[in-house]
């Protein structure tokens, strides 16, 4: 008795969202509607990305799609695995520290930063 009571007053959820439960649905419906086009139009275009990538640099796509696959597979799950990515990760961050280091030595400022 106490809800009816509610809903008649102005206080239930109607009052509360501005909406009753039918158009709460079709306004749910239409923004599901453009999630999937959204989404559609996103899987089309990384669709094309791969397509170009894949004839402009094909070893590299495919190298990097099987990396995907073997990590997406449960490639990680090794503790060999793990420290031979560690010691990736730490010989990558000592070249680029490496070719920093030489373009700030020759004058030369790494990308993207402000001249004064």
């Amino acid at each position: 008795m106490a809800q009816r009571e509610s809903l008649a007053d102005g206080n239930g959820p109607t009052a509360r969202f501005g909406l009753t439960l039918p158009e709460r649905g079709r306004q749910i419906e239409r923004e599901a509607l453009a999630l999937a086009d959204s989404v559609h139009d996103a899987a089309a275009d990384f669709e094309t990305y791969v397509g170009e990538e894949m004839e402009r640099h094909p070893y590299r796509t495919l190298a990097l799609a099987a990396g995907a696959g073997w990590l997406l597979g449960g490639g990680l799950a090794t503790r060999l695995t793990r420290l031979m990515i560690q010691t990736g990760m730490r010989l990558a961050v000592g070249v680029v520290a490496q070719q920093l280091v030489a373009r700030l030595a020759a004058g030369n400022p790494p990308p993207g930063a402000r001249a004064n």
